[in-house]
C-alpha cells in the first residue's frame, strides 16, 4: 500500500518579512512616577518565500505555495512568490509541482518579545528544496538453500525514502517479487537513500530472512541496479510467522496468520494457546480454523463481528511445527491493535491540550500533557507530530488508537512564554487525514496567575512630627510565575478603615502620585508610599489591585471570587 509521502527538505532560502508599521501611541509603565510615550506597531508581514531544486539548487517556477487558509500563488522564473498582510501566527505551507516530491512544513511569524520600542516581526529562515522524482531501482532476490541460490518469488521488500537531513518519509513503499525474484521501484525522488528491507520468505518448507540494504539514490531518469539480496534461512529449532492481517482486518473479517511451516495442533491447549483479549484484561470467545495442512490459522470472533471500540491482543503460546521447533517470532507481533477503517478522512478536529497532572488549562510549570481531540469515524488509529521551539520541521512523537493520550513534556517547557506545536493525523488502511489542511494546536501557558485577596496591617505611618517626608515599603508581593514586568498594579487610597476614620489625621490621605511600585524580580514586587512631613497617614486603607497584570505568557491574573486585591489597614 503505498501512502502519501511527506518529507521536509534541508533548509535553503530564506523566508523574508517586510513589515508595514501603523502605528498608535501607547504607554511604557516604568518602576517611577513618570510615564513615557512610545510607539506600539500592528504589524504584518510582507512574506516572501523562495524554492530551489534539491539537486541543482536552480530555482523551480511554477510551483504551486499554498499558506492553508490565507492565500496560494505560483513561483515566478526566480522560484518565489510573494505574499502581502500576513499577520503574525503559525501557518501550514504546501509547496508541490508535477515531477517532484510535495512538499508541507510550517511557517511561524511571532513578534519579537524582545523588542522594547516597535515591535517587530522575528525573522524566519524557512524555505523549501524541492526533489525530482523519476529515479527506478531494482534487483534480485535469492534464498539459499543446500548451498545453492533460489529465486524468491513473491517476496515483499519495503522501500523506506530517507531524506538528506536524515528525516524519513512517513510510510514505506512496498511491492512484490516477480515470477524470477525480480523488484523495482518507480519515481522515486533523486538524491535521496532508499532503505530496503524484506519481509520473513517461504519456500513452503523453510523460512529466510535479511537485514536491511542502504541504496544511495542518483539522479530523475536514473535506473539504480542493486546488489543481489540473499536470504538466509532462519536458525535451526524455529519457525516463524510469515504473514499477518493484524494491521489491515476490518470489523467482518477474521484475523489470519500463515507460518513457515505446519503447526503441530495436538500440541495446542483448547484454552490458553490462542487467547484475544480486549483491554481491561477480558477475554473474548472466538472461533479457530485451521487451513492449508495447519499453515495458515482462521480466528473468528464467536459472534462474527469484531468491535470499532475495542483495543485487542493476541497471545499465542505452546506453538511447535510438526518438526518439533518452537515459534520464533511470535514477540513480533502488534501488542495492541484494533479493526481498520478504510476510505477518505477529513482534519482531525477539535484537539484541546491539558495539564495531566491537574486537569486544567496547562501552566507554566507543566510537565504532562493530556492532548483530546474529536473522533474520526473512519479513523483506525491517529500520529501525532510536535514541533518544539528549536525544531524546524514537525517531528513524529507517537501513535494512538484512541482519541486522547497523555505524555511528559521536559521541565520548563511553557516557562518564560515557551510553547510546543503539536498536529494529530487519523490514519485508516488506505490513507491519512490530508495533511496540506491539518490543523495544528500551539499549546503555552494559558493559567492565569492567581493572587489571593488578603488584608494585613502595615504601620509606622504617623509622621506628625517628623521633618522630612518618610518612604515606606509594602509588604513584598510574590507571584505564582514569572510576570511581564512592563505592567504595575493600581494602588487605591481610602481615608479611615475599620470604622476609625476619626483616627489620624481625617484630612489627611496619603498621596497616590507620590507612590512607586517596583518590580524585585520576574515573580515579585512592591508598592512604596511616602507619607508628607508633619502628617499623619495611620488609618488610612490601601487596595492594590493586580487584575490589570499579566504573566510572561500574557495570561491575566486570576480574579475570581474577589481575588487579586490586596488591601492594608495603615497604622502608627
Amino acid at each position: 500500500m503505498r501512502k502519501v509521502r511527506v518529507c521536509t527538505y534541508a533548509l535553503l532560502a530564506c523566508v523574508c518579512f517586510f513589515l508595514n508599521l501603523n502605528c498608535e501611541r501607547t504607554l511604557l509603565p516604568v518602576d517611577s512616577s513618570k510615564k513615557i510615550d512610545y510607539e506600539q506597531a500592528d504589524t504584518k508581514a510582507r512574506v516572501t518565500l523562495k524554492v530551489f531544486d534539491l539537486h541543482s539548487n536552480a530555482p523551480i517556477s511554477g510551483a504551486q505555495v499554498n499558506i492553508i487558509g490565507v492565500d496560494s500563488a505560483l513561483t515566478d522564473s526566480k522560484g518565489t512568490v510573494i505574499f502581502d498582510s500576513i499577520k503574525p501566527g503559525d501557518y501550514i505551507i504546501t509547496c508541490s509541482k508535477a515531477g517532484f516530491e510535495e512538499i508541507y512544513d510550517q511557517l511561524s511569524l511571532t513578534l519579537d518579545p524582545n523588542s522594547n520600542t516597535v515591535p517587530i516581526v522575528n525573522q524566519s529562515s524557512d524555505g523549501y528544496l524541492m526533489a525530482k522524482k523519476g529515479v527506478v531501482v531494482r534487483g534480485n532476490i535469492y534464498y539459499e538453500k543446500d548451498e545453492k541460490y533460489l529465486q524468491a518469488k513473491g517476496a515483499i521488500i519495503e522501500c523506506m525514502l530517507i531524506s538528506p537531513t536524515g528525516q524519513m518519509f512517513q510510510n514505506p513503499l512496498r511491492t512484490t517479487t516477480s515470477t524470477n525474484g525480480t523488484f523495482i521501484f518507480t519515481a522515486l525522488p533523486e538524491h535521496v537513500d532508499y532503505q530496503i528491507t524484506v519481509r520473513p520468505f517461504s519456500d513452503g518448507n523453510f523460512s529466510y530472512t535479511f537485514d536491511t540494504l542502504i541504496i544511495t539514490g542518483k539522479s530523475a531518469g536514473d535506473t539504480v541496479r542493486s546488489e543481489d539480496i540473499i536470504l538466509k534461512e532462519t536458525p535451526d529449532g524455529v519457525f516463524l510467522v510469515m504473514s499477518h492481517n493484524i494491521r489491515t482486518f476490518t470489523v467482518s473479517d477474521p484475523i489470519v496468520l500463515e507460518f513457515s511451516e505446519a503447526v503441530d495442533t495436538s500440541k495446542l491447549s483448547k484454552d490458553s494457546s490462542i487467547t484475544v483479549v480486549k483491554r481491561p484484561s477480558q477475554r473474548i470467545l472466538i472461533q479457530t480454523q485451521w487451513q492449508n495442512g495447519n499453515k495458515k490459522l482462521v480466528i473468528k470472533p464467536f459472534d462474527g463481528t469484531w468491535s470499532y471500540r475495542d483495543t485487542l491482543s493476541l497471545s499465542l503460546k505452546g506453538f511447535f511445527s510438526i518438526t518439533g521447533k518452537q515459534l520464533g517470532n511470535s514477540n513480533k507481533l502488534p501488542i495492541n491493535f484494533r479493526p481498520i477503517k478504510s476510505g477518505a478522512l477529513g482534519n482531525v478536529m477539535n484537539i484541546i491540550a491539558l495539564d495531566a497532572d491537574r486537569d486544567t488549562f496547562v501552566n507554566h510549570n507543566t510537565n504532562s500533557i493530556l492532548l483530546n481531540w474529536s473522533s474520526l469515524a473512519n479513523a483506525s488509529n491517529y500520529q501525532i507530530y510536535h514541533k518544539r521551539p528549536d525544531d524546524l520541521s514537525w517531528i513524529f512523537l507517537m501513535s494512538v488508537n484512541d482519541t486522547f493520550t497523555s505524555f511528559n513534556v521536559p521541565n520548563g517547557s511553557f516557562n518564560l512564554g515557551k510553547e510546543i506545536k503539536y498536529i494529530v493525523i487519523g490514519e485508516n488502511s488506505t490513507t491519512t487525514s490530508p495533511l496540506n489542511a491539518a490543523n495544528a494546536i500551539t499549546v503555552n501557558d494559558k493559567m492565569p496567575p492567581r493572587i489571593n485577596s488578603t488584608t494585613s496591617n502595615v504601620f509606622n505611618f504617623d509622621n506628625t512630627f517628623g521633618s522630612t517626608s518618610i518612604l515606606i515599603d509594602l509588604p513584598l508581593t510574590t507571584f505564582p510565575e514569572p510576570m511581564d514586568t512592563t505592567k504595575k498594579p493600581v494602588l487605591d487610597v481610602i481615608e479611615g478603615n475599620n470604622g476609625e476614620s476619626s483616627s489620624g489625621d481625617p484630612a489627611y490621605k496619603l498621596p497616590k502620585t507620590n507612590s512607586i511600585w517596583m518590580w524585585t524580580a520576574q515573580n515579585s514586587g512592591r508598592w512604596s508610599v511616602i507619607v508628607d512631613m508633619g502628617k499623619d497617614g495611620s488609618y488610612d486603607t490601601l487596595k492594590v489591585n493586580f487584575a490589570g497584570l499579566t504573566d510572561f505568557a500574557g495570561n491575566k491574573v486570576d480574579t475570581t471570587n474577589g481575588a487579586g486585591i490586596v488591601t492594608y489597614l495603615t497604622r502608627p
